[in-house]
């Protein structure tokens, strides 16, 4: 009777290590494909074509809101690195916000506005390597660690309200504090 119990225990051990092993493989497989759609590694792999008729970019069918056995396919076969997390482009505001037609807080436009402005005005003087003074968007952006999209709005606003003066055009345009 102790030998039966025993067996039985290990039966009943082998098969719940088996299930435990295929949830973490199932897990693993989740966790690496929402972090690659997070990073939009994978955007064109699981595109409108995998994505079904309704253009969904995430893998999931329209109807069950399951995900496809073909998009955690993919995804598994595209590993989520430190280098690819690098690489993944930093989204705006607006992208975060996700919600069209809404506008920004007053509130934080005005205390952008005042970061360029105290950026500008302590930089513009300085000489870039190339010899060129004024601050232009690129070096604001990296400094203020925004996004350049997020910061042309308040730019405008600050060189309409004449605080700020620019030189150049386009990619090329550098800007001055009055």
């Amino acid at each position: 009777m102790e030998n039966l119990n025993s067996q039985f225990e290990s039966i009943i051990k082998k098969h719940v290590d088996t299930a435990v092993a295929a949830a973490v493989v199932e897990v693993t497989e989740l966790q690496r494909l929402h972090i690659a759609n997070a990073l939009g590694v994978n955007g064109t792999a699981n595109g409108a074509s995998h994505g079904g008729s309704n253009g969904h970019s995430n893998g999931k069918s329209a109807s069950t809101g399951e995900v496809s056995t073909k998009s955690t396919k993919l995804a598994a076969k595209k590993p989520v690195t430190a280098k690819v997390a690098k690489t993944a482009k930093k989204k705006s505001d607006a992208e975060v916000n996700k919600s069209k037609g809404i506008k920004r807080d007053p509130a934080l436009l005005e205390s952008l506005q005042q970061e360029i402005l105290e950026y500008v005005s302590a930089n513009c003087q300085k000489t870039d390597e190339k010899g060129n003074k004024g601050v232009n968007i690129e070096t604001l952006s990296k400094a203020l660690g925004k996004v350049s999209k997020d910061l042309t709005l308040p730019m405008k606003k600050l060189i309409k309200d004449k605080k700020i003066t620019t030189t150049g055009q386009k990619r090329a345009t550098r800007y001055f504090a009055k």
